[in-house]
């Protein structure tokens, strides 16, 4: 049986092939890029609010890279941004399956429904 690892490494070569991809496998592409050239990096997995839309925020994903003298920071490939207030972290760590918003299984007959909704406003817009 292949490990959670593997088939997010193997979904992610797929994918390049493809030219398509989540902003999760796109991270992960930056994310293993940024380590070949020796600097570290990290994937996070949260939120990026934008106050101009009423609803549709949803998990995002994005990574983190150490510079020297710098310190983290956030870059949004899918977007094409560095992070800033507007990006909410959930979950970050080196390995990508530990930021995983739902893992698990179960065994035998079971049905199984997970719904979420996320309601995020600005509590004071600035002038």
């Amino acid at each position: 049986m292949k490990s959670v690892r593997s088939k997010i490494y193997g979904r992610l070569i797929s994918r390049f092939r493809k030219k398509s991809g989540s902003c999760r496998d796109i991270s992960l592409m930056q994310m293993e890029m940024l380590r070949e050239l020796g600097l570290a990096a990290r994937f996070v997995s949260g939120y990026a609010f934008n106050p101009d839309l009423d609803e549709g925020h949803e998990l995002h994903a994005w990574l983190e890279v150490f510079l020297p003298g710098a310190g983290w920071i956030g870059l949004d490939p899918s977007l094409g941004l560095l992070t800033d207030h507007r990006y909410i972290p959930l979950a970050c760590h080196p390995d990508p399956t530990r930021t995983l918003p739902v893992q698990g299984s179960y065994g035998g007959q079971a049905h199984s429904d997970l719904k979420t909704f996320v309601d995020m406003k600005l509590l004071n817009k600035g002038k």
